[in-house]
């Protein structure tokens, strides 16, 4: 059975709708509001759906996400697809937006969490960290662990916007 993308329903009408009711409150509705910048004016269901990702709660859970990441990341033997695994349980209260974000806030977290260990402990958490270990543990021997954690967390910050800008 071959399922064409005309004959599939749509999942987010009921979702944005019924059991939401309406997603744009009214203070976004106003002229140069952040809903006219991103959508101008039209009120079409993906424009409500991208005003929502924008919001604040759905900022504090890829922010929780992202923070939970490091912590898993930073212990050895747990990279960022047993973090999701672990971590998914929470995501099924969640909007689906929320959830996604929550999850790859979880997977960019672990990448950089992985360094910790890696650096302080030359037992890098994660298989990305493997050549952060090398130098980072000799740094730290010198006394400049300080240091090279704030080099790897901004090269994990640069190479993370780079990513999401290319995707």
């Amino acid at each position: 059975l071959i399922f064409f993308p005309g004959f599939l329903p749509d999942v987010r009408e009921p979702y944005l709708f019924k059991l939401q009711g309406s997603l744009i409150p009214t203070r976004f509705r106003q002229p140069g509001s952040l809903f006219n910048h991103f959508c101008n004016g039209k009120q079409t269901n993906d424009c409500r759906y991208q005003v929502d990702l924008f919001s604040i709660q759905t900022l504090v859970v890829c922010f929780l996400g992202t923070a939970a990441g490091v912590v898993l990341g930073a212990i050895p033997g747990m990279n960022g697809g047993i973090g999701i695994a672990v971590m998914l349980p929470f995501t099924y209260a969640m909007r689906p937006e929320q959830g996604l974000l929550f999850l790859g806030g979880i997977y960019l977290g672990s990448s950089y969490g992985g360094s910790i260990s890696g650096i302080l402990i030359n037992c890098p958490g994660t298989a990305e960290a493997s050549c952060t270990a090398l130098e980072g543990y000799q740094m730290t021997r010198k006394g400049e662990g300080k240091s090279a954690l704030y080099f790897s967390v901004i090269a994990s910050g640069i190479g993370s916007i780079i990513g999401l800008v290319v995707l």
